[in-house]
């Protein structure tokens, strides 16, 4: 079914979700075959040489793209025949078919993310997207004017699209792939048959993961990130790359790197530390509007980078369509690109232009040039920020050399470089070659390439180059990233053509050796230093590494484990995407579920990551088997570990609760999958539950599940399988104090039992910490002013603090109750005599200022003055009350008394160390477990037998409550499969 979303709301709902799980991948552009050669190359290569043998081993790979190559070591589809495409072939194809013609095919091996599938239409042209990405969450395709947007798509599904326009070119029908999303693009005419079997994908790569390491003592109160943040703050050869596709460096020898799957732009600081300087990974074009923070304002997937003299940083933010400039000072404006994608503006501001920003290059006179790659031209940006087309007619193709630039056919530039001499040199990717056009005349000529992508080294202008991106050194030679031929070549006009670095094998090898022996993986830009030295974006590697002037090449930045994932590496180097609830074991070892991935992931003493449970894609399944081969539900939030080895998950959106046992099989024992409310007094298997997000044991045998949406606290007795109602009315609002526990209004996010066996709530909606005691009432221990102002009150009695919106709650061996404020981007601790303080997070920034608009129609305040986190990334090593925290949604404690922070939308867990504000265990008298009190304190909460039944939601309207609920999450910034999963129940 067809939809109809603005890309602005598609980008928007697209924050929380962009999370591969994927090892890199690249494919050939999309090019026009006919049917018939299509079935014949399907078992031909170049030249008529037989390719593929039945046993589907290979003859001669000479001829082949690097897809083809890898192909034929993926496993087959059954049909006997892995199906292999000469890059030759293909070119000879296209010169042979008409544009006119609409009798062909066009195949396209694989998309990842915003890479080269990218065709022209015809009138009845069918674009069909099979999704075979076995990544994490949900994935879509879109065109990027709003032609069309598919509906989710899983793994396997399918989407089909009609065009019924004539001439809609490039990027219009590029799939624009939120998560890292693969598969196979096809395009035909009105009638066409889909070609089966389909392209095989490519392998997924092997990265090498680096050891891990047991975290160092830290200092009490100093904060560290034990998981996730892909290495930021720490030193560059353990940062995490993700798909790096931009490096620049500049006259302090500063690295930058556009580290473009992770959305964001980092430095490598004198220090030897990576930071972020644009981008906060969820891709996006935030705030709608540039702002001084530029660690918080959202890229998506930015690839070209170049430094002006005093140190100002421009980024293409490619599929945000724009180019920004971030200043010394962190500022962050556009310079040029108006949102648009489509070609527009030439003679006037650059802010108001439409383009397609990939490359970008300075020259000595201070203009920008910009490769706008979709729309095959180069554009200019002069002095006072008027854009113009400088090479490149606007249809792409390959004509125009001898002639004036503006006149002549490009084929997807993807970069532009400056030469000292003043000319422009172009990165004619998809034509294989290297253009330049005289600064004097002009008029624009190949310098390098033939016109095939194949490797072959010689003349300049007779040599095979597929050219990604270019540099000009001081002497006017020509630095080429062959991406696909997976080398660095250099030339001068009118000279031959060498290779620099790389070889005939894509890999990953060679570090402290010749680079000419050495192996890269679609490297897709270079940058040279002071020194002489040559930077390389090492792509498919996610490192950037750099040849010396001996010709030795060495990993500068990147521990080879992309920031997706990182199993089997160390936790401090890898992906914590979306971290949530925690646990932690008795031999060091703990557990964090990562809300939209629908992965458990599990870090060992030594600190290595795995995934304990989930396969990374959404969905219910595998219950009796091993929990790595069961689908989990996408927003998982708490999790709780018995004394057994038991785990229990609140499987948010799945409604339900699920158990993975010691031997790690998964089962479900709580929740039917029929999202509402019901059940209470039977079996807990047969209730409807709506969103758990927190579970907690108690001592005697309970477990006790947060439904905020439910506006209930239930138990389930382990031994009976019973599940119970034990706090709540099924009203969510505040109606007071000292109310017996089945009438009191809460909206419980998380959940907890302390050492004296009372029950704590993260009343989060109230603005408020419950308690439920012996006697059976629910009181406010923390909070209860209005929540939607700062966080204040340190110092002075929790309840008459303000809590901005307390969504979890722990409880130390001596009793000190610790709050994640997720609004106020802190931490807080209430002690024994009812003071709260400040343990964690710097807090508030500014406010939003976002026009004055309220989307909650007075339900809270204005949105202008909802705050904003002080920027994050900062404070590790550091004071813990001065660190960065940007929606801290769990917390817990670990048996040495450290406190553990799913830093969520920060992507990592992080740790305060004990000993200060937050006492170690061993310096509090030991309590066996959470439900058998110390002789000298207050039993156990009495809390009901028998929970009151409640009315089935199922069976009323909830279209206020949502629209309501979802406004609460647009401002909340929860995840956005929260609000999708809401308002498809209306």
């Amino acid at each position: 079914m067809r939809r109809s979303r603005p890309f602005g709301l598609i980008l928007a709902l697209a924050l929380l979700v962009a999370v591969g799980l994927l090892s890199p991948a690249a494919a050939p552009p999309l090019l026009r075959l006919p049917l018939s050669l299509i079935q014949a190359i399907a078992q031909e290569g170049a030249g008529g040489e037989r390719v593929a043998s039945p046993e589907g081993g290979l003859t001669d790979t000479s001829a082949l793209s690097p897809w083809a190559q890898a192909s034929e070591s993926a496993p087959e589809r059954g049909d006997g025949a892995a199906r292999t495409v000469s890059l030759e072939a293909i070119q000879a194809a296209v010169q042979e078919a008409a544009p006119e013609d609409g009798n062909f095919v066009v195949v396209g091996q694989r998309n990842k993310f915003f890479d080269s599938p990218v065709v022209v239409i015809h009138e009845g042209d069918t674009v069909v997207w099979v999704n075979e990405t076995a990544g994490a969450g949900w994935h879509d395709v879109q065109s990027y004017e709003g032609e069309f947007s598919s509906d989710r798509m899983l793994l396997g599904d399918t989407y089909v699209h009609t065009f019924d326009e004539v001439g809609t070119y490039g990027y219009f029908c590029t799939p624009h792939v939120f998560d890292g999303m693969q598969g196979v693009v096809v395009v035909l005419p009105a009638g066409a048959p889909l070609p089966d079997p389909l392209p095989l994908p490519d392998p997924l790569l092997d990265a090498p993961s680096p050891p891990a390491e047991p975290l160092a003592p830290d200092t009490p109160d100093t904060i560290a990130t034990v998981a996730g943040g892909g290495g930021a703050g720490g030193p560059a050869a353990n940062a995490s790359l993700y798909l790096p596709e931009g490096v620049a460096i500049d006259a302090a020898g500063r690295l930058y790197v556009a580290d473009t799957g992770n959305c964001q732009v980092r430095r490598v600081q004198p220090t030897d530390a990576v930071v972020s300087i644009l981008g906060h990974e969820s891709c996006g074009f935030s705030m709608g509007a540039d702002a001084d923070i530029g660690p918080w304002l959202h890229a998506n997937h930015p690839r070209g980078v170049a430094l002006r003299a005093d140190g100002a940083l421009y980024v293409a933010d490619t599929i945000n369509c724009r180019v920004r400039i971030v200043d010394e000072s962190g500022r962050v404006a556009t310079v040029a690109g108006n949102g648009s994608c489509r070609a527009s503006g030439d003679g006037g501001p650059a802010v108001e232009a439409g383009l397609a920003p990939w490359g970008l290059a300075l020259n000595t006179e201070g203009n920008l040039y910009i490769a706008d790659v979709f729309n095959c031209r180069i554009r200019k940006v002069d002095g006072l920020g008027i854009i113009t087309t400088v090479a490149g007619a606007g249809s792409c193709g390959f004509s125009g050399d001898g002639g004036a630039a503006t006149e002549a056919r490009l084929f997807f530039p993807r970069d532009v470089a400056a030469g000292p001499d003043g000319a422009l040199y172009i990165a004619d990717s998809e034509n294989c070659r290297v253009r330049r056009v005289d600064p004097s005349s002009g008029t624009i000529d190949t310098v390098a390439g033939d016109g095939t992508c194949t490797f072959r080294d010689g003349l300049a202008t007779e040599a095979g180059i597929h050219p990604w991106a270019l540099a000009v050194d001081v002497g006017g030679d020509i630095l080429v990233a062959d991406r696909e031929n997976c080398r660095i070549r250099r030339f001068s006009v009118g000279g031959a053509i060498i290779s620099i670095a790389g070889s005939e094998r894509c890999g990953s090898a060679g570090d402290g050796g010749p680079a000419t022996q050495a192996s890269l993986y679609w490297p897709s830009d270079i940058t040279l230093g002071r020194d002489g030295s040559v930077y390389i974006a090492d792509t498919g590697n996610c490192r950037i590494r750099s040849v010396d002037g001996g010709g030795v090449i060495n990993t500068v930045v990147g521990s080879g484990v992309c920031a997706s994932g990182g199993d089997g590496g160390a936790a401090t180097s890898g992906g914590a995407w979306h971290p949530m609830g925690m646990a932690f074991g008795k031999q060091g070892e703990w557990f964090f579920s990562e809300l939209d991935t629908c992965k458990v992931r599990r870090v060992d003493a030594s600190g290595v990551v795995t995934t304990y449970a989930g396969i990374g894609i959404c969905g219910h399944s595998g219950d009796g088997g091993p929990a790595t081969e069961a689908r989990l539900g996408d927003f998982l939030g708490g999790l709780a570990l018995a004394d057994d080895g038991s785990l229990f998950i609140a499987e948010g959106f799945n409604c339900r609760v699920r158990r993975i046992t010691p031997d790690q099989r998964i089962e479900t024992i709580a929740g039917n999958g029929v999202c509402g409310f019901s059940g209470d007094g039977g079996p807990a298997t047969e209730a409807s539950l709506d969103l758990v997000f927190d579970v907690a044991l108690d001592g005697d045998g309970g477990l006790y599940l947060a439904g905020p949406f439910n506006c209930r606290v239930r138990r389930i007795d382990l031994a009976t399988g019973l599940i119970d109602t034990v706090v709540g009315d099924g009203s969510c609002r505040y109606n007071g104090e000292d109310v017996p526990a089945l009438e009191a209004g809460v909206e419980p996010w998380g959940v907890a039992v302390g050492p004296d066996g009372a029950l704590y709530l993260a009343d989060s909606g109230n603005g408020r910490v419950r308690r439920v005691g012996a006697e059976g009432l629910v009181t406010t221990v923390a909070g209860g002013n209005e929540f939607c102002d700062v966080n204040e009150g340190d110092g002075g009695p929790a309840t008459e603090a303000r809590l901005l919106r307390p969504y979890d709650v722990v409880l130390d061996r001596a009793g000190n109750l610790y709050v994640s404020d997720l609004r106020g981007f802190t931490i807080r601790k209430v002690d024994a005599q009812g003071i709260i303080t400040t343990v964690a997070g710097v807090g508030i920034s500014r406010p939003i200022d976002n026009g004055g608009t309220d989307p909650t129609n007075g339900f809270f305040c204005s949105i202008h003055s909802l705050p904003v986190p002080a920027p994050s990334y900062l404070g590790d090593g550091g004071p813990a009350d001065e660190a960065g925290l940007y929606f801290p949604y769990s917390i817990a404690l670990n048996s040495d008394g450290h406190l553990f922070i799913a830093d969520t939308f920060d992507h990592r867990v992080r740790r305060v160390a004990c000993g200060g504000a937050v006492p170690c265990a061993e310096s509090v008298a030991s309590v066996d477990t959470p439900g058998d009190a110390p002789d000298d304190e207050t039993p156990p909460v009495a809390l009901p037998e028998t929970g009151r039944p409640g009315q089935p939601y199922g069976g009323v309207s909830l279209a206020g409550p949502i629209a309501l609920l979802v406004a609460t999450l647009v401002l909340l910034a929860a995840p956005v499969g929260l609000r999708r999963r809401r308002a498809s129940r209306n």
